[in-house]
C-alpha cells in the first residue's frame, strides 16, 4: 500500500488558477483522514526536498487536500503557514499567492475564523493584509459576505499601528459597499488612523465616490500624518523621574511586532532575566526589548537625549526589581484580577515577558535549573490555563511571586536550585523547552510561534 506522499506525488499536475474541488481528490481516493494525517505529520513528508516543479505540484495538492477536505483543523493548519513559511522562499510565495484560493475553496466556515484572527491583530502587517484581503474576497464572491465586511469594518477603529492595512480595507470597502460604511471611514481619517498612500485622504475618497469634484487644498505628506498619528496616540513627552511613564511612551514610539509593549510585559522580562541561571549582562538583554529573537535589534533613537532618558528609566526599574526581590517586597505593576479564572490582559503580557526572557539567558532553558523550568511552565500556564484545569489548580500572579522569591533568595544564599525547595503553589514536572520545539500547550506549533509569542 502506497504511502500519503507517493499518493500525492503521483496526483497529475493540479491546475495553477484554481484549487481542486474536495470531489476530484475523493476520486483519487484521498479522504477527511489523509487531511488529518497531513496537518499531524507534514514535515515527515518531505514535499519541499522534491524538484522544483515536483515539489511546487506536491505542495499545492497537500495545500488543497487540507482546505477542501480538513475541515476546522486543515483550516487552522493553513492559517498557521502562513505565519510560518517564509514569505520570500519559494514555497512561501507559492503559499501566499494561493492563500485566498484556499480559503474560498475550504468554503464559509472559514469567515468567522479568518475574522477572529483579524480582531486578535497579532501578527506582522503582512499577514493581516492577507487575511483582510481573503475577507474582501470572501464578500467579492458573496460568501458570508456580511460577517466578512463587518471584520474588515472593525479594523478601522482602535490600533493607530495598522495605518496600511486600514488604508487598503477602506480600498475594499469603497469598492463593495460605495458610501455605505462613509462615517466609520471618516472617523478613521479624522483620528488620522489611515495610510493615505493606499487610497489617498478622506478627500480623495470622497472624489473616488462622487461627492465631490475636486481638491480644496493639498495632500499632507504621509511621513508627517503618521508621525503626528503615533505621537498623538502615545501623550505628551513623558517627564524625567516617571520611570513608568518613560519606558511606556518609549514603548508605544518605537515598539516594533515583536517588541515588548507594555509595561506588564516589560516587568515580565526584566524579574525574568534577573532570576537566570547565570548573570545576564545589559548589553544582551537590553535589546530583547525590541525582538526577543532578533538581540541585535535596536531603535533610531532621535537624539542622546531620549537613549538616555529610556535606558536610565529602565535600569532604575531593573534595579528596582532587584531591591523588591532582596527585601521580599517585589509585585508586578498591575492589579490583581477580580474573576478567579479569568487572567487578565496585563496578567498574560506579564508572563509572556517571563517567558521571552528565556531568550537572553546565557545558559538557554535546556540547562535551567529544574526551579527555572518550573517558573516558566507556570507563567505559560498563567498566560493560557486549559478550560479542563479545576479552579483550585489555577495557578495566580501570587504563586508565581512567591516562587519567584523563593528562588531569589535561594540564589543569594548560594543554595543547590537543582535541590532547594521548589515553589509549593505549583508541583509538576516540565519538559525542556526550545524555541524550534513544539509548544508544550499541544497546539501542534512552535513554542516561538504559539505560547511564547
Amino acid at each position: 500500500m502506497r504511502s500519503l506522499r507517493e499518493r500525492i506525488l503521483a496526483l497529475p499536475a493540479p491546475e495553477r488558477d484554481r484549487v481542486l474541488p474536495a470531489s476530484h481528490y475523493a476520486g483519487h481516493g484521498f479522504s477527511t483522514r489523509d487531511a488529518i494525517e497531513l496537518s499531524e505529520d507534514w514535515p515527515a513528508l518531505g514535499l519541499e526536498e522534491e524538484e522544483d516543479e515536483v515539489a511546487e505540484n506536491a505542495l499545492i495538492h497537500a495545500w488543497s487536500i487540507l482546505a477542501v477536505l480538513g475541515g476546522e483543523a486543515g483550516r487552522q493548519y493553513l492559517r498557521e503557514e502562513l505565519r510560518v513559511l517564509d514569505p520570500e522562499s519559494a514555497a512561501g510565495e507559492l503559499f501566499s499567492n494561493g492563500f485566498t484560493d484556499l480559503m474560498i475553496a475550504a468554503g464559509p466556515d472559514a469567515v468567522p475564523e479568518l475574522a477572529a484572527e483579524l480582531a486578535e491583530a497579532r501578527d506582522d502587517d503582512w499577514i493581516l493584509i492577507e487575511i483582510a484581503g481573503t475577507l474582501a474576497e470572501f464578500a467579492r464572491q458573496d460568501i458570508g459576505r456580511e460577517a466578512a465586511l463587518g471584520s474588515l469594518l472593525s479594523t478601522l477603529r482602535g490600533d493607530f499601528r495598522r495605518r496600511a492595512l486600514k488604508g487598503l480595507v477602506i480600498a475594499d470597502l469603497v469598492e463593495l459597499t460605495g458610501d455605505r460604511h462613509l462615517p466609520e471611514i471618516r472617523r478613521a481619517f479624522d483620528a488620522n488612523l489611515v495610510d493615505t498612500t493606499m487610497m489617498g485622504d478622506l478627500e480623495d475618497v470622497e472624489i473616488e465616490l462622487g461627492l465631490r469634484d475636486q481638491r480644496t487644498g493639498p495632500a499632507t505628506p504621509e511621513a508627517e500624518l503618521a508621525k503626528a498619528s503615533y505621537l498623538e496616540h502615545i501623550g505628551p513627552y513623558p517627564v524625567e523621574g516617571d520611570d513608568a511613564g518613560i519606558i511606556q511612551y518609549f514603548l508605544n514610539l518605537y515598539g516594533g511586532p515583536h517588541s515588548i509593549r507594555s509595561l506588564a510585559e516589560f516587568d515580565g522580562l526584566v524579574l525574568g532575566t534577573v532570576l537566570a541561571p547565570t548573570l545576564v549582562p545589559p548589553s544582551r538583554w537590553l535589546p530583547a526589548i525590541w525582538d526577543p529573537e532578533c538581540l541585535s535589534t535596536d531603535p533610531v533613537w532621535d537624539g542622546m537625549e531620549e537613549t538616555q532618558l529610556f535606558h536610565g528609566a529602565v535600569m532604575n526599574w531593573y534595579n528596582g526589581v532587584i531591591r523588591r526581590l532582596d527585601d521580599g517586597s517585589y509585585s508586578p505593576p498591575f492589579a490583581p484580577r477580580t474573576r478567579p479564572r479569568d487572567p487578565t490582559e496585563d496578567e498574560k503580557a506579564w508572563s509572556r515577558g517571563l517567558i521571552c526572557s528565556v531568550m537572553v539567558w546565557e545558559s538557554g532553558v535546556a540547562e535551567a535549573s529544574p526551579h527555572h523550568q518550573a517558573l516558566m511552565a507556570a507563567a505559560l500556564h498563567l498566560a493560557d490555563p486549559t478550560e479542563d484545569t479545576k479552579e483550585r489548580d489555577l495557578i495566580q500572579v501570587d504563586h508565581i511571586v512567591r516562587a519567584a522569591g523563593m528562588l531569589h533568595q535561594a540564589r543569594l544564599q548560594g543554595a543547590d536550585l537543582g535541590e532547594a525547595a521548589g515553589p509549593a503553589a505549583y508541583q509538576r514536572e516540565s519538559p525542556k523547552v526550545g524555541r524550534n520545539d513544539p509548544c508544550p500547550c499541544g497546539s501542534g506549533r512552535k513554542y516561538k510561534r504559539c505560547c511564547m509569542n
